[in-house]
């Protein structure tokens, strides 16, 4: 009979998390909504960033005025952050990196089709291997590098890096890349988000960026957070865990 109670009160417990989950989601998507006032259809799918993070990405780039921004993995994510950036009248350098050739001329359409596309500098960089020096783990893949380099070749100090791709299944570890290679690119401040953290490769990579970078990340769940920033919280709903 007890443990009958317990397995109810668990699942109630856990219906509440689910519920109080999709409430933030659903606040987050309201507030971004915000800023596209005559809308537009953006496919959004379960590899999508969710809204809570695009929120929090938004947050931290007007809180803690990021003017330097990689992006790896178009999506959502791009017009929100490119909004931000033009509706506050930031100068900003935003450059985003995207493997998948057709998929990068649909982000150029909806960014032009929203005015925004003079504030993103998208960068095709098609995935293939990558050498030794960013850890790749063996036989691993990743961005092209040289495409990377010449396309951030007279970008300023990186303050915020958005991590959403490579997709896993191009390799182990496949985002672990992002930070080796822009290490000695980062600002004084910065913040890094990685996207998909509950996945095992994603925590392994967690692990070791807070090696890396000896930053102790915050747990939101679907995503984490590295910042050495000293400003506020940018986080929408301040729940880490």
């Amino acid at each position: 009979m007890f443990d009958s109670l317990k397995d109810r009160l668990r699942k109630a417990e856990e219906k509440l998390d689910y519920l109080s989950e999709m409430q933030r989601e659903n606040l987050a998507a309201g507030q971004l909504a915000k800023l596209f006032p005559d809308g537009f259809f953006m496919p959004l799918t379960s590899w999508s960033v969710a809204p809570a993070e695009v929120l929090h990405i938004c947050n931290d780039i007007v809180i803690n005025k990021r003017r330097s921004i990689v992006e790896f993995g178009a999506g959502y994510s791009t017009l929100c952050a490119a909004r931000v950036l033009q509706i506050n009248g930031f100068e900003a350098h935003f450059y985003t990196v995207e493997s998948d050739a057709e998929w990068l001329e649909t982000m150029r359409r909806l960014l032009k089709q929203n005015n925004l596309d003079q504030v993103v500098t998208l960068v095709h960089a098609p995935v293939g291997p990558v050498e030794d020096a960013y850890g790749a783990a063996p036989g691993g893949k990743w961005y092209d590098t040289a495409a990377l380099r010449e396309a951030l070749k007279d970008a300023p100090p990186t303050d915020l890096i958005l991590a959403d791709g490579p997709f896993g299944s191009v390799s182990p570890l496949a985002r672990y890349p992002a930070v080796p290679f822009l290490k000695d690119r980062l600002a004084e401040e910065y913040a890094i988000f990685l996207d998909d953290a509950a996945r095992p490769d994603e925590r392994d990579i967690a692990v070791r960026w807070a090696e890396l970078l000896e930053i102790s990340p915050k747990n939101f769940g679907r995503y984490v957070l590295f910042s050495n920033s000293e400003g506020f919280d940018a986080e929408p709903f301040g729940r880490p865990f």
